[in-house]
Order: C-alpha cells, then structure tokens, then sequence
C-alpha cells in the first residue's frame, strides 16, 4: 500500500533516534577527535536504515518518520555495551553492538537477527611466536596456553566484551589502551607483543597500523590465518553483531521486524572484510619450511638431492631403494609438520623417475 499525501498530512511526525559508534583518538587534553573515517559497521548499519525507512512509509505505517544518527561512543556501559542510549532513551536503536553468545538477555532491549558472527584472532610478533612454538607446527591448544603464560597482549578498553573473554579464558597478562596511537606504539616498540580483537576491528587497526610503521609490518604475522578460524574455539568466546531496540520504545517490534526482514535481503560487506583480514594473515603466516630451524633447511635440501642420486643409481622400484626413500621422506616431513602420504610418494617416484628414464634410459 503506497503511502498518499492526506494520510501523510495527518499523520504524526516521528523521528527516530538511531545510536552508532564512530571512531576518535584521544589528544593530549584528554579530549576526544573524530578521526572521520567511518567504520565498515557504521556504513553498513546507514545502509540498512534508508531502507527500513523508506519500507515504514510506503506501507504507511510511520508516512512521516526520519532518521537522525548519533554517535553512541560515550554511551556505553560495563555489562551492555552501548546500550545505557537505550535505556535513558536517548536512542531507540544502536546498530552495531556486539554482543557476547552467551550474555543474558537484557530485559530491556530486544535483539535484531545476528548480522555477523565472529570470533578473535591475534596480532603476534613473529619472534614471539617463533619462540612459543619453536619455529614447529604445534595444536592451537598448546598455543593457546604458551601465549597466555608468556606474551603479553594488548587490546582496546572500550572492548569490553573481548576482555571479559580474555578474563574468562584465563588471560591475565593484558594492557588496556585508549586508541589506535598507543596501541600501534606499544607494538612498535615492543611494550607489548600480540594484540586481540575480532576481524572487523584488528583490519581497520591493521591499515593504521602499517600506515604509521610500514617497516614493522613485516614483524608480525595474524594467528590463525585460515578464514573463520579463530584464537579461541569456544562458543562462549564469539561475538555477534546485531541491532538492538529500547522495549519500552514506541513501534519497538516494528522497527525489529522491519529490520530482520532487510538483514536476509541485504549484502553483507562484513563478510568481505573478514575476507579481506584472511588474504593478508596468509601473506604474513610462515609457511611449514620456514618454520624450521636453519639447520633443517639445510638437511632439507640435501636430503632432496640424495632421492635424486637413488633414484638415479639405484634400479627402479628395487626394495632397497624405496626402504631408502621412505625413511628419508618420512624423516624430512617429521621435521617441516607435513603428513607423510604413501601413495602421493609413490607417484612421485613414478615422475621423477620417468624424467630420469627419459634422460638415461630404462635400468629395469
């Protein structure tokens, strides 16, 4: 049903006050300044709300209502981020909260559909974490408990939720920071080792972060760098995005409703983001041989040169030869994390050797 201009005339004008965070930096005056760069969240909660609006008033169900955005950055508390907007009515939705999987409802608010789940993933210097794993493929688990025991991680105070995880999970070797500046500078130089935060917000402060240091850049690596992975598996460590209403607001559940309906119908550029996140970690994440020690790169390469001698003087396939090459193989891969499978060796053989027969002839 399209709106017409005489229900419009009569209807009420309504405006809703809609809460999002914006990004600052603190000065030195203890003031806050907007950076001006708005957040792929922030972009994508405007995106959502022209056509919630736009779909209340060709439905006439609200003809007149605007839609004023603010910025919710200091309207958080300690239990619900985000939400004290919402409960001092001074908003009646906040896009982009992120809220815990396991937070219990508050009995204020309701809830949107989830817009993105995620969890967390580390920022580590490459020589920290070469000395955790000891430059060897090792279980995220042993990881884990290595990490918390000896390297000390820093993340955003306003992350409330990300150190509630940290606290649960048994980290206590954490710093707190107020923005990217000192952040990026604890790194640098050091005060710090590793950095946490979910995919979102670890790759906007990654493009700072390389902005400012571009040599430094080289120096860390993201763990784990394999997409929807994450630093802890538990499902108590996601996080989730979502819109969140005031109850007691006026149209609450229409405004919910509404919003569910665009989040199915909707693009979602988040899941580009994290994408985008997992293509750098790849670039940065040593690959098994570099993670060896030098002297194993060494013998690596030495040991590829006597299966090439085997296979060139001894006869095709005789048992000695393949005892050889098994043992040498099975040897190699132990020490570079890689699994030993028979078959792809076999045919390995088979090429190789087909070269070699090419060359010197067939010694069957």
């Amino acid at each position: 049903m399209r709106v017409n201009s005489y229900s419009q005339a009569l209807s009420p004008k309504r405006e809703l006050i809609v809460g999002i965070r914006k990004r600052y930096i603190d000065s030195s005056d203890g003031t806050k300044i907007n950076t001006g760069v708005t957040t792929v969240v922030e972009n994508y909660c405007r995106d959502l709300l022209g056509p919630m609006k736009n779909s209340l008033k060709q439905e006439d169900q609200i003809p007149n209502i605007t839609v004023k955005v603010i910025d919710n950055y200091d309207l958080d508390n300690e239990l619900y981020p985000s939400y004290n907007g919402l409960e001092t009515g001074k908003t009646q939705i906040d896009c982009g909260s992120e809220i815990r999987i396991n937070t219990a409802p508050n009995k204020k608010i309701l809830y949107s559909n989830t817009f993105f789940e995620t969890g967390l993933k580390l920022l580590i210097n490459k020589e920290s974490f070469d000395e955790v794993t000891d430059k060897k493929t090792v279980s995220k688990t042993i990881l884990t408990d290595k990490i918390k025991n000896s390297i000390k991680i820093g993340l955003f105070e306003k992350r409330i939720n990300v150190v509630k995880i940290l606290d649960e999970e048994g980290f206590k070797n954490y710093v707190l920071y107020k923005n990217d500046s000192e952040l990026n500078d604890a790194l640098a130089n050091g005060t710090i080792k590793a950095y946490v935060d979910d995919p979102l917000r670890m790759e906007e402060f990654f493009q700072y972060f390389i902005k400012n240091d571009s040599k430094s850049q080289n120096k860390f690596l993201i763990y784990p760098p394999e997409l929807q992975d994450y630093f802890f598996d538990s499902h108590n460590a996601k996080l989730r995005y979502v819109f969140a209403f005031a109850k007691d607001a006026e149209d609450s559940t229409l405004y919910q409703n509404k919003i569910n309906e665009i989040i199915k119908s909707h693009t979602n550029p988040l899941i580009e983001k994290e994408k985008s996140l997992a293509k750098v970690a790849k670039k940065l994440y040593p690959q098994p041989n570099e993670m060896m020690d030098f002297p194993y790169l060494i013998l690596s390469k030495i040991i590829e040169f006597i299966k090439f001698l085997i296979l060139c003087l001894l006869p095709y396939r005789t048992s000695i030869g393949i005892v050889l090459l098994v043992v040498i193989k099975l040897y190699s891969d132990r020490k570079s994390g890689v699994k030993f499978e028979i078959e792809s060796f076999i045919n390995s053989i088979d090429n190789m050797n087909a070269k070699i027969n090419s060359l010197f002839g067939n010694q069957k």
